[in-house]
């Protein structure tokens, strides 16, 4: 559950596990014990999604810990757990204490101060406050006094400004309320209410030993639970600390060979240390000297000086570029640390990555058919550093995978780039010219059944003729003009402009099947007898079929003429100029009606009636 706290209590929480995270790294501890149940210690996380206020640390009950995580469905659980009460707790309360819960070790603090976040929760929460069943905690110090003498069992675990040790009645929803929360009804801890997080802290003299002990117990009885929670490293050493501050920032977390550096900083907890030189050991998988026979471009110092009132010093970290692949390198400084009490080692890593330039994949040369499209991609074999833009040139895209049509043959330039740098690489797509059939027509000359030259419309892949009635369709010879050195062939048979006759009975196909590189196309050839009820020439030997029309009118033999379409009141609709010998006139915009056809040359003129139905 995202809100819950995690507990880990049982026998295979020791108290050493205990001092380990109640204490930071460095701190000089021993002579751990602990009294009480397995269950009524242990150690805790995910506080903060739980709304503890301590997100890490240990904590001890005077029941089990497996009661802790919410919701708060019972405003009267607890366990038993059969254990004895604490004389200390006693000394703090007026009521003999039950299921006491202990943790007792001692510590060599390098600071003049210790301090505590804890939180203490009780189910006794509301109903037992001023009773004699108020459950009740303490952290006690014993231990040299800086002010003269020495702490004795001294409890720091008090409500904030007062003398007063944390129980349920000190701590309420009526008495020092500004530190209660109620827990009623709570989705995330069982306990009925706990107190904010309050902190215990306490002068000490630096490198002395004390006595810790932190405890809580049940009071009057041992029938419901109360918990103490105390924060993770709450003691800590005095360390150097270090950071990497990497340059230009915000790209990676890790230095990056020959692009990202690093100005390594290291700290004092104060200028009051300085001036001190610290010495380091180097180790990791990085080379620390100089290139050439090292990684970076300057070898890196053993040893660091922080000047008379400073609380910093740095070192500057530059990787190389080499080339080689070597995975992530670490750089690992071991410091000899003699702020605490005891010389320490404070060991900090830092991670190299690889940087390869970049090495890019494209998809190979190619040739396509006109009018086909082509898939071209580009892919990072390895190298550069992700993320990686993309740009093609010509078209814009964008994308590794880019889809193109090209009419001619073409050549396209991809760009790859990271933050860092870019590289380039050409795909040539050569496009084969499809055969094709440009024009095609039945001539009378060839044609002794035909009045007229017929001309028929060429469009993608299909061709249409409409031949007046009486024409012999199963005899007919097309002429044609085509793509140079084309060849077209009807059912395997090679056609032969003017020359070669074929039944058009039923729509015939056309194909260059043995055009270069398979960009054969094939043509759908459609010859249609007209039904009109007029299609003769005029004086002029001008043709209007089919009359009636209906979507599509045919002029014949009247290029180089004005057209003129009018209504029957005399209104111009539409013009057009004629420009061929066969005009194809679109008329799917007029209405079913009565038209007139104006002709005119410049030097005659003459109209025809059309109906439109």
């Amino acid at each position: 559950m995202l809100c819950q706290i995690n507990i880990s209590t049982g026998p295979e929480i020791t108290p050493e596990d205990m001092v380990e995270h109640l204490v930071g790294d460095g701190v000089i501890y021993g002579n751990v014990t602990f009294q009480g149940a397995d269950i009524s210690r242990g150690i805790f996380s995910n506080g903060d999604s739980a709304s503890l206020g301590l997100n890490s640390g240990i904590f001890l009950t005077s029941g089990s810990g497996y009661l802790i995580p919410g919701p708060n469905t019972n405003s009267s659980t607890g366990t038993n757990n059969g254990t004895s009460g604490n004389a200390t707790l006693n000394s703090i309360t007026t009521s003999t204490t039950y299921d006491a819960a202990v943790l007792e070790f001692d510590f060599i603090p390098d600071s003049d101060t210790i301090q505590f976040r804890f939180v203490f929760g009780s189910e006794e929460y509301d109903e037992y406050v001023s009773t004699p069943f108020s459950d009740v905690c303490g952290i006690f110090v014993t231990g040299p006094n800086p002010a003269g003498g020495n702490y004795n069992d001294k409890n720091i675990a008090l409500v904030p400004e007062t003398n007063l040790a944390v129980n349920v009645s000190t701590i309420n929803s009526t008495t020092n309320s500004q530190y209660f929360i109620d827990n009623t009804n709570g989705l995330y801890l069982e306990y009925d209410g706990f107190t904010t997080v309050l902190t215990g802290k306490l002068a000490v003299e630096l490198c002395q030993t004390y006595h810790l002990k932190i405890g809580i117990a049940d009071a009057g009885d041992a029938i419901y639970d109360s918990g103490v929670f105390l924060e993770e490293n709450s003691i800590e050493t005095n360390k150097i600390m270090s950071e990497a501050i990497l340059s230009p920032p915000g790209i990676t977390e890790h230095m990056l060979e020959g692009y990202v550096e690093a100005d390594i900083v290291f700290k004092l907890p104060s200028p009051e240390y300085a001036p001190l030189t610290v010495n380091f050991e180097i180790l990791g998988t990085a080379n620390p000297a100089a290139y050439p026979g090292g990684d970076f471009e300057e070898a890196i110092p053993t040893s660091i000086t922080f000047e008379e009132g400073q609380d910093s010093a740095v070192i500057h970290v530059k990787p190389i570029k080499d080339g080689i692949f070597e995975g992530e390198e670490s750089l690992v400084f071991v410091i000899e640390n003699w702020l605490p009490c005891y010389l320490t080692y404070d060991t900090v890593e830092f991670i190299i990555l690889d940087y390869m330039d970049i090495s890019l994949n494209t998809m190979p040369n190619t040739m396509i058919c006109q009018g086909q499209e082509i898939e071209l991609w580009a892919n990072v074999m390895y190298g550069g550093f992700p993320p990686f833009s993309y740009y093609w040139d010509p078209s814009g895209f964008t994308n590794d995978t880019i889809a193109v049509s090209p009419d001619e043959t073409t050549m396209y330039t991809v760009s790859c780039y990271d933050v860092f740098d870019t590289v380039m690489d050409s795909v040539l797509i050569t496009v084969l010219q499809n055969y094709e059939i440009f024009t095609y027509s039945f001539e009378a000359v060839n044609n002794p059944s035909l009045p007229w030259d017929v001309i028929g419309q060429v469009t993608d892949d299909s061709i249409f003729l409409e031949v007046p009635v009486g024409t012999d369709i199963e005899n007919l010879i097309a002429s044609f003009t085509n793509s140079w050195q084309a060849s077209f062939f009807v059912n395997g048979v090679q056609q032969q402009s003017g020359v070669t006759a074929n039944d058009f009975t039923d729509p015939l196909v056309y194909n260059s099947s043995y055009a270069p590189g398979g960009c054969f196309k094939e043509y759908m050839v459609s010859v249609d007898v007209s039904t009109s009820t007029t299609m003769s020439e005029d004086t002029e030997g001008i043709l209007f079929f089919p009359n009636p029309a209906n979507t599509v009118l045919y002029i014949g033999k009247a290029d180089g003429y004005e057209l003129s379409i009018l209504n029957n009141i005399g209104k111009t609709l539409k013009t057009a100029e004629i420009d061929n010998k066969l005009f194809v006139l679109d008329i799917n915009d007029l209405s079913p009606g009565i038209y007139f056809f104006q002709l005119n040359d410049g030097t005659k003129s003459f109209t025809r009636k059309v109906l439109v139905d």
